[in-house]
């Protein structure tokens, strides 16, 4: 449990990088009619690269930053990036960097928003294959491992039923910076009381400054 660590230092904005997820984790927990087009990491001439419906995107894994935009990520100036060592995303590696750093907790957000996908159904499984296999990795150590799960920033009904999906797997009372706001709005959530049948309250909800901040803090 979160209560049993006495937190001194908590690293509060993390991210896990498309470069850095599994090359498997859309090929595999796609439904299989969207796989073919969902992303899934091919090789090129420059080398590995996410692609998805038919286009081409970001690098996967190890690149340096001579190799790069010229940016060194933190991994490569400790001297910890190694080639097919997905560091940010192994959990026992991750815990490692952390104790190294001194960080109690890592609040981490995803990849998916920036993401460009325009078929509205292979976007929407997507948040949901990514969110179940965050449920996955942080479940090595939830009380230090704090995901952040991806919600739809356009259509509000896709997000409030990944909201409600997520309060069938996740136990857990969120944590984030909107407090006691996002806190009544899960239990809310959790016993179906938030939504009309059509989430036109959830749709206004999103437009509440303190209720979206919220939903962006969201975390198990």
């Amino acid at each position: 449990m979160a209560s049993e660590i006495a937190y001194r230092f908590i690293s509060a904005d993390d991210h896990i990088d498309l470069r850095w997820l599994p090359k498997n984790l859309w090929t595999e927990r796609l439904p299989s009619k969207l796989r073919q087009r969902g992303p899934r990491v091919v090789e090129n001439e420059k080398g590995s690269h996410w692609t998805w419906e038919g286009q081409t995107f970001s690098p996967h894994g190890y690149y340096t930053a001579a190799q790069g935009s010229g940016a060194m990520w933190a991994i490569e100036r400790a001297g910890v990036m190694r080639k097919d060592e997905l560091r940010p995303t192994t959990a026992a590696l991750r815990l490692s960097d952390m104790d190294r750093d001194g960080a109690d907790a890592s609040i981490m957000y995803g990849p998916t928003d920036p993401m460009v996908i325009a078929d509205p159904e292979l976007r929407q499984r997507c948040y949901e294959a990514y969110n179940d296999w965050l449920i996955d990795f942080c479940a090595a150590k939830p009380a230090r491992l704090i995901g952040v799960p991806q919600l739809s920033m356009e259509d509000p009904v896709a997000a409030r039923a990944e909201l409600e999906r997520l309060a069938t797997l996740v136990a857990r009372p969120p944590q984030g910076g909107a407090g006691y706001v996002m806190s009544t709005f899960w239990r809310r959530v959790r016993t179906r009381q938030s939504t009309t049948t059509d989430g036109s309250r959830f749709g206004r909800s999103l437009t509440n400054p303190a209720y979206r901040s919220g939903f962006i803090s969201l975390s198990w």
